[in-house]
């Protein structure tokens, strides 16, 4: 078996003989583990046919050098995902209810702010059901703060009818997009709400 270097063109994942492989020549953390490495010719050659790696045939790898790069892959500590995961949560203001544990759920963090837990409906929607409606300006709530493809998202997590009919009035009263709209009369219907 011959072993070969493969730099990373574009960005992808592929299943190889020994599991998936990410490729992305702009991603140099971990050791740039994502632009080049040491594989298999058949799986370099699998690689290259799916565009995602040039092989480089002047520097031809050993099994020592394969078997080397695999060690250290398995090595790695199994925190180094969810330090990650952490990070991306603190960057996107997101706060986990455990106190920043490693035991990170991005479905918790995203949809109960710090302190609230999931049966609480305003910690669902980011609204209070039971406000008083009026009463000058209109808080935009946290649900409506995000992209629609995320607020669609959200929305399979809310399952009360008045919170929807509250968030439809928040978005009318505020940004007012009709990808919202659509997103929030579609859920209400789906939960058997009348439009």
């Amino acid at each position: 078996m011959s072993y070969v270097n493969v730099t990373a063109k574009a960005r992808g994942s592929v299943s190889l003989s020994d599991g998936i492989f990410h490729f992305d020549p702009e991603r140099s953390d971990e050791d740039g583990r994502y632009q080049s490495r040491v594989l298999k010719r058949e799986d370099a050659l699998k690689a290259q046919r799916k565009g995602l790696v040039d092989i480089d045939e002047d520097s031809a790898a050993t099994q020592g050098e394969y078997r080397a790069q695999q060690q250290g892959l398995s090595a790695r500590p199994a925190t180094v995902a969810a330090e990650r995961l952490e990070q991306k949560a603190e960057d996107d203001g997101l706060r986990t209810p455990l106190g920043g544990s490693t035991a990170l759920s991005t479905s918790i963090a995203r949809n109960y702010p710090e302190g609230q837990g999931p049966e609480s409906a305003t910690a669902r929607s980011g609204v209070d059901p039971d406000a008083a409606p009026g009463g000058g300006e209109v808080e935009q709530p946290e649900a409506l703060k995000q992209s629609i493809p995320k607020l669609e998202e959200h929305l399979k997590t809310v399952d009360d009818v008045a919170t929807i009919d509250t968030l439809i009035s928040a978005e009318e009263a505020g940004q007012n997009r009709d990808g919202a709209l659509k997103a929030l009369k579609d859920r209400k219907e789906e939960l058997g709400g009348s439009e």
